[in-house]
This record gives C-alpha cells, sequence and structure tokens, in this order.
C-alpha cells in the first residue's frame, strides 16, 4: 500500500510540473541604447508572461545574441559598437583602422544617427616628407669602364662635370655622350675623344680621289683644283673643310647651266656699234687686246673669252632686248717673289650712269658680276691696269697681262 501510494504521490507531483512549464512566461527583447554615459536595455514583456511568471531564471540551453540597434551620442563623443556575445558582460570594441565609418539608422528611432569617423595610421603617417630620392651618377673614361668620378645626385639636380685634359695621347677632348643636368635617373656618362691629326680626302663627281690631306683639329684643309667636265659646270664641294673636327670625304660638285641666248664680249665688239675710248685716253696709253693664254682661277682654268688692256668703249645696245652683261674680273696670280704691286680696276656704265665698280688688289683674286641691262640703250666698259700704283700701258710691242674681264657675256635672255 505505501508503495502505491507513493507512485501516485510521484505521477501527481509529475503533471502539476508539466502544466507548470506549459504556462512559464515567454519574453521579446528588443534592446536600445538611450545615451553613451547611461546606456539602458529596455525588455518589452509580452501579454502572457505578465500573468504567469513561475520561473525568472529559467536556464539558457542556447546562446543568445543581441545587437544594438542605435545610440545616442553627441558630436564631441567617440562612437562605439558593442555586441553581446556569449557572456553578458564581454564587449567587442572593433579596430577603427579595418572598416570605414558607417552610419545607422533605424526605423524605431528614426531621429537616432550614429556617424563614425575612424582616426586612421595614414593621417599621421601623411604629415612626415618623405626624404629626397638620390640617383649615381657614374663618369667613365673613353675605354666605357674606367671611372673617373661617381656622384650621388638628389633627383632633379645636375652632377658635377668632372675635370678631363684638352689633349691626351694625340687626342682632342670632345666632352661627354650624354647630358648631365636634371638628373632623374642613374647614369653613365663616358667622355668624347678626338683624334688630333684628321684626314680629309677629296673626290670628283665619279669618285676618282683627287687629294687626301692630313690636318690638324680645328684647322682647314686646302681642295684640289678642278676643271669643268664639258658641259658640266664645277659648282664647289659638298661638304665645308674650312674648319675639320673630323675625317670627312668631300666631292666635287657640278651643274649644268641654264640654256640661254648670249654673245661674247670678243663677239659684241664685231657685231655691235662701237664708240672706242670714250674717255677720250692718249693714243699711247689706249689698248684692248685678247689674252690668248690660260688664266687660273681658284680651281677652274679659262681661255680663250679673256679681254685685257687699258680702255673705255661704249657698245650700243639700243632696240636689241638684252637682258644682262655677266662676267668675272680678275687679276692674274703674278709671282709671289716679285717687288711689284699690281691691281686693275673695272667699271661699268648704262647710259652714262656709273651702275658698277671694282677693284682687284690681292694676285689670284677675282669677282663675278652681272649687270641687269633692261631698258639700257648704251653699255660703257672702263678697265685700268695699274703697276706700283700707276696706270699701267705699252702702246708698241705686247702689253704685260695684269687682269681682266673673264668670261664675259651679253645675254639676250
Amino acid at each position: 500500500m505505501k508503495k502505491l501510494y507513493a507512485f501516485f504521490t510521484v505521477a501527481t507531483l509529475c503533471i502539476f510540473l508539466v502544466a507548470c512549464s506549459t504556462t512559464r512566461s515567454r519574453f521579446t527583447f528588443t534592446p536600445t541604447i538611450n545615451d553613451r554615459t547611461g546606456a539602458v536595455i529596455e525588455v518589452t514583456e509580452t501579454q502572457r508572461s505578465k500573468t504567469d511568471i513561475l520561473d525568472p531564471s529559467p536556464a539558457v540551453t542556447e546562446p543568445k545574441y543581441f545587437e544594438i540597434i542605435a545610440a545616442r551620442t553627441t558630436a564631441a563623443s567617440t562612437s562605439r559598437t558593442t555586441k553581446v556575445s556569449e557572456s553578458p558582460e564581454e564587449t567587442s570594441i572593433p579596430d577603427v583602422t579595418a572598416a570605414p565609418a558607417v552610419t545607422s539608422t533605424t526605423s524605431q528611432s528614426p531621429d537616432v544617427i550614429v556617424p563614425i569617423t575612424p582616426v586612421t595610421k595614414a593621417t599621421t603617417a601623411a604629415t612626415t616628407k618623405a626624404p629626397p630620392e638620390h640617383y649615381i651618377v657614374k663618369f667613365v673614361d673613353t675605354d666605357g669602364y674606367t671611372t673617373i668620378s661617381v656622384q650621388s645626385i638628389e633627383a632633379g639636380e645636375s652632377a658635377v662635370e668632372p675635370a678631363m685634359p684638352n689633349r691626351r695621347g694625340g687626342t682632342v677632348f670632345l666632352g661627354w655622350d650624354k647630358e648631365f643636368s636634371n638628373v632623374q635617373s642613374s647614369l653613365i656618362v663616358k667622355a668624347l675623344y678626338q683624334k688630333e691629326w684628321l684626314t680629309v680626302r677629296f673626290f670628283d663627281i665619279d669618285g676618282t680621289l683627287l687629294k687626301s690631306e692630313e690636318v690638324l683639329y680645328g684647322d682647314s684643309a686646302s681642295a684640289p683644283k678642278v676643271s669643268d667636265r664639258g658641259e658640266y659646270r664645277f659648282d664647289g664641294w659638298n661638304s665645308d673643310f674650312t674648319k675639320v673636327y673630323k675625317d670627312i670625304d668631300v666631292y666635287a660638285k657640278y651643274y649644268i647651266p641654264p640654256v640661254r641666248s648670249y654673245t661674247t664680249l670678243p663677239n659684241a665688239y664685231k657685231l655691235l656699234p662701237v664708240s672706242e675710248n670714250t674717255l677720250k685716253l692718249p693714243a699711247t696709253a689706249y689698248y684692248r687686246r685678247q689674252y690668248n693664254g690660260v688664266c687660273t682661277l681658284g680651281n677652274t682654268d679659262y681661255a680663250g673669252n679673256i679681254i685685257y688692256g687699258n680702255f673705255s668703249d661704249t657698245l650700243d645696245i639700243s632696240g636689241f632686248g638684252f637682258t644682262s652683261f655677266e662676267g668675272i674680273i680678275a687679276l692674274d696670280d703674278h709671282d709671289s717673289n716679285s717687288d711689284k704691286k699690281y691691281s686693275v680696276n673695272l667699271y661699268i656704265y648704262l647710259d652714262g650712269k656709273q651702275v658698277y665698280q671694282a677693284q682687284m688688289t690681292r694676285p689670284g683674286s677675282f669677282r663675278k658680276f652681272n649687270v641687269d641691262l633692261t631698258g639700257a640703250s648704251s653699255l660703257t666698259i672702263r678697265l685700268e691696269p695699274f703697276i706700283d700704283g700707276q696706270l699701267y700701258y705699252q702702246y708698241y710691242g705686247t702689253p704685260e697681262f695684269i687682269g681682266g674681264l673673264i668670261n664675259a657675256v651679253i645675254y639676250e635672255n
């Protein structure tokens, strides 16, 4: 009987406990932080929990997590996000360098806004100025590896040029192979030297070697003599050799003169009306002759159309339509050992008005002239040779050729 009574007692107690467990209160948690200094988590109970609270401290079988919806703070305060983990007393403060600022809002409290402005390490680092960058500039000799100077140069600055001998072993210092101002990278700068004795070779238009000459650095070479080649006229050289700074090959140039109708001066005297001795020179002083020898001017030999003498003649050119009178006035290259001084003067007049004058005083000197004849009716030519400052003439015999008009022609177009 006692055992039966104990059984019913335990059964009744179990039924009572089951009934109590079914009526245990349920809670809905809505945490809210009102301000930073006095944060309060408010818990809102359900209607059922108000009527029957039997177990205020039920056992928690699963971890519960609660998020802070918003926090009310001031501009001067520093915001912090709190997360309730498995232990309610533990809070987590995020690393402000790990994520950008976040602004949170909630529908329950639309006026609560939390601006978070992280203070990063970069803010402090930006105030520290980086040291200037430097580059290495290395100066080497002409072999490319013998070091002359090594300098550490700040970016944008210029290296200091080391001193080098102007002449060394038959060579002349020219400078450096690259610029070393406003340095923006590391450089290797090589010295440049040029041999002191240089070779200048002169070639004709067909490749024939005319002359080879050794000259000192910076000096001039002397060109060989070159004559016209048939219809081709010599027109100088293709390179300058007055100041030589390297080995050079120089080639002769030629040109074909344009086709123009002309009359040589000797033929003009035969074809045109001529008034001789216009200036009324003494008969014993007046003479006009044609030179039958060869006159060498520069690199060219001239023969045939050469007139010399002491004369002043006027040619009637009216009605012929001549366009120009062209030629060369030259002084013969006399013996340099002669103690005499030679010179020759040329004057040209159109319709009695002087339009050209030239005087040659250095042996072998010459000058080209070109006189426009458009609209002129008369052409007067005055030639005066001098020896030791005295007007030279020799009426009897063959006068000495001092100088005269060479390749003088009257063009018709």
